[in-house]
């Protein structure tokens, strides 16, 4: 059985712009027997006045405020094929405003999940906006504190229930993951490699060099303008940098959530709402981008086996990256064997 995920924070978007993103993906022709969709910063409420497609059921629709200023929405769609025997077990806002009640620290951003019986199985889909990675991810920290939370009060819990039934878990969302090195070191190895490679200017001096001209450099590699073979190799040290770094993964080595396949794609976030290109610095700070977006699953360690044969950043018909937010859509495409 073939299944797909789309995550996408939209930025306060309307509802529309959502619709927007499901035509996009089913233009693409991947069709799989089960679509998910899950979407975070909605500004109103989807509903089934939205896209349609005549191979598949009446979508299940679950909207849920995310925060305390009740002003976005989390966004759970899921289309399933019409030759697809399924029921809902359950939906449910898991916990909105975690930053009250026993979710402490935490903001407000939200969880949302539906349960479903497909075919006999037990599926656990989950639209999370999660809380920001700090710097401390790494070492411990709000962050990995959050996640261990979680998962013990979503995933260990749904297992316990379901676990007979060979039960799959999958979280998608914006789960606001950070690359853990400091933007200024990474800066000044940039600086060393440029000096170290006869870089040079009539006045060498420090200020050459200073917080403006590695941020350009850090963004003129990403972006991949004036893309040559010197820098072919520097962007991918740079993004390999940036995946070894990231906090979730540090986190996730010894749990039983992965992402559904190694990552591939460049970070989806911070990027520019009108052009998609790298933004390098927010509230007038400079951080890296990140692996913000993801898809995850349990499906490795209850020993179901898989195929994921997408994980990737979905793009326009054109093959250009999505704009309007300051993130970008990621998508994913598995087959589940039983």
């Amino acid at each position: 059985m073939k299944f797909s995920f789309v995550t996408y924070n939209l930025g306060g978007g309307e509802p529309s712009r959502a619709n927007d993103i499901i035509i996009t993906f089913f233009d693409k022709k991947e069709l799989p027997d089960v679509c998910v969709f899950g979407f975070q910063e909605m500004k109103g409420q989807f509903n089934l006045n939205h896209y349609f497609h005549s191979a598949y059921q009446v979508p299940l629709i679950h909207n849920a405020c995310q925060g305390v200023s009740k002003s976005f929405n989390l966004c759970l769609i899921i289309y399933v094929k019409k030759n697809i025997q399924f029921h809902k077990i359950e939906d449910n806002k898991i916990c909105t405003r975690l930053g009250y009640h026993n979710w402490k620290y935490y903001g407000s951003k939200g969880i949302q999940n539906i349960i479903l019986n497909i075919e006999g199985k037990i599926y656990l889909f989950m639209n999370l906006h999660a809380p920001f990675a700090s710097a401390k991810a790494k070492l411990g920290g709000t962050y990995a504190q959050f996640y261990q939370d979680f998962i013990q009060k979503t995933i260990t819990k749904f297992k316990s229930t379901y676990y007979s039934h060979n039960s799959g878990c999958f979280v998608l969302g914006d789960l606001n993951s950070r690359s853990y090195l400091n933007f200024d070191h990474v800066c000044k190895q940039e600086r060393s490699c440029l000096l170290m490679k006869g870089f040079n200017t009539k006045n060498s001096t420090q200020q050459d060099f200073g917080a403006d001209f590695p941020k350009q450099r850090v963004q003129q590699i990403l972006n991949k303008k004036q893309f040559y073979k010197q820098q072919q190799i520097e962007y991918g040290t740079l993004v390999e940098k940036l995946k070894r770094s990231d906090a979730l993964t540090t986190f996730l080595r010894d749990k039983d959530l992965k992402d559904i396949e190694e990552i591939q794609f460049l970070p989806s976030y911070k990027r520019n709402t009108k052009t998609a290109q790298f933004q390098l610095s927010k509230d007038d700070k400079l951080r890296l981008p990140g692996y913000a977006d993801r898809i995850l699953t349990n499906l490795d360690s209850i020993n179901i086996k898989y195929n994921a044969y997408r994980y990737d950043i979905l793009k326009d018909q054109s093959d250009l990256n999505i704009t309007g937010s300051d993130h970008v859509p990621v998508y994913g495409l598995i087959e589940i064997f039983h």
